[in-house]
């Protein structure tokens, strides 16, 4: 998969992004490598701007999402792992207050590893966020309430950071929010049976023909804030509407085999217009207690891993499997056989220059991750060993 797969994909995105488009097909940047891409990568490659960096990280993120969460993902794992992430941050702020060189009084911005913890809390809450506020979820009271306590609460994280106060101060308030977030999680988990807590979502594949000149789909589209497009209803005796296949909360993910996610809205409805015969549509669908869909087989989609995805934390004996860098965290490889700071050098010899980078390097099994922290979320690469052979090196004493 080369550098094709980028151009296609950003035809949608922010106007913004249009003009890296010859850069990306410049390099020939395949599938892979985008997503190993970071942010030093993207500088390189005529990306400068921060905003839009992130701009194509969130995009890489959002297909990692679709493609590793679709069967995966349902309200409870969602809920548990808002629960980790409150607990990782309370571990990180208490390991960090135990250091001597620790300072609480001084009146500073927070360390880089606090506010990473924060923005990752922010982020498992606004996935579970993403999921409660949909069809059927939204007709439910007690998810309606526990929606709306999560959002005052991300409000507060936001608006603590930015505060003049205290080293000390900042984190005591930051952890009382999230020691909150926490007790809504056991609750969440505690108190609710309904069956729609433990069901995945999966994709449906609609097609919608014989559209007439001038009637359109008849479907009400509106865009999320991390670039989803939900439908919110369908308009009576429409095309989509008689297919009886499309409802409030499905969510678009492909429109005539052409991944749409993340895409700007008004490209979304150009390319829903592209063709007057007719359109197809790939639909992610949320649980309605039935199971009268059949789920679309994975092959369907556009991009896709080189190998299934394996859960570290329910097949141990598959750990080996590819998996996202921006998925596994360090806490989440457990007990590694090796780990240690290591330099590494970039592999790819057509970005500018040949520079060394300090990585946390993590050897679990055949498995090799790297990170740039102890504490970081999401690994920045990833390397199968299980045909070489692992050795312990001669001491080096400089960077060669």
């Amino acid at each position: 998969m080369f550098f094709p797969f980028f151009a296609h994909s950003c035809l949608g995105l922010d106007d913004s992004l249009q003009q890296y488009v010859s850069n990306f097909e410049r390099e020939k940047i395949s599938g892979e490598q985008l997503l190993k891409i970071s942010h030093q990568d993207l500088e390189e490659l005529g990306v400068a701007r921060i905003g839009h960096q992130e701009l194509v990280l969130e995009a890489v993120d959002l297909l990692c999402a679709l493609n590793y969460g679709v069967e995966t993902d349902n309200l409870k794992n969602l809920v548990v792992r808002m629960r980790a992430a409150t607990g990782s941050l309370h571990t990180a702020t208490t390991d960090r207050r135990k250091s001597p060189a620790y300072d609480g009084s001084v009146s500073r911005k927070p360390p880089n590893d606090f506010l990473t913890s924060v923005v990752e809390l922010i982020g498992a809450a606004k996935s579970l966020l993403a999921w409660l506020d949909r069809t059927p979820l939204t007709g439910m009271s007690d998810f309606t309430a526990t929606k709306n306590k999560i959002i005052q609460l991300c409000l507060e994280l936001t608006t603590t950071v930015q505060q003049d106060c205290s080293v000390y101060e900042m984190e005591e308030k930051i952890l009382e929010v999230s020691k909150v977030l926490n007790h809504i999680c056991d609750q969440t988990v505690r108190t609710t049976s309904d069956p729609l807590m433990s069901q995945s979502a999966c994709l449906e594949e609609v097609q919608l023909t014989d559209i007439k000149p001038g009637e359109g789909l008849g479907m009400y589209i509106k865009s999320t804030y991390d670039g989803l497009h939900v439908i919110t209803g369908t308009t009576e005796h429409s095309p989509a509407d008689l297919s009886r296949k499309i409802h409030a909360g499905d969510e678009v993910i492909q429109v005539n085999e052409q991944t749409v996610v993340g895409w700007q809205l008004k490209n979304l409805v150009f390319k829903l217009r592209e063709d007057p015969k007719g359109v197809v549509l790939l639909l992610k669908k949320r649980p309605t207690g039935t199971t009268g869909f059949t789920p679309a087989p994975l092959k369907n989609m556009r991009w896709k891993p080189p190998v299934p995805q394996v859960s570290l934390r329910h097949k141990s004996k598959k750990s080996n499997g590819t998996m996202s860098r921006r998925r596994i965290s360090v806490k989440e490889l457990g007990n590694p056989d090796h780990q240690g700071w290591l330099y590494r050098k970039k592999e790819s010899k057509v970005f500018l220059g040949n520079k060394w980078k300090k990585y946390w390097f993590v050897l679990k099994k055949t498995a090799l991750y790297w990170y740039t922290s102890q504490m970081a979320e999401k690994a920045e690469g990833y390397i199968d060993l299980t045909n070489f052979v692992v050795d312990v090196a001669i001491e080096c004493k400089k960077k060669q």
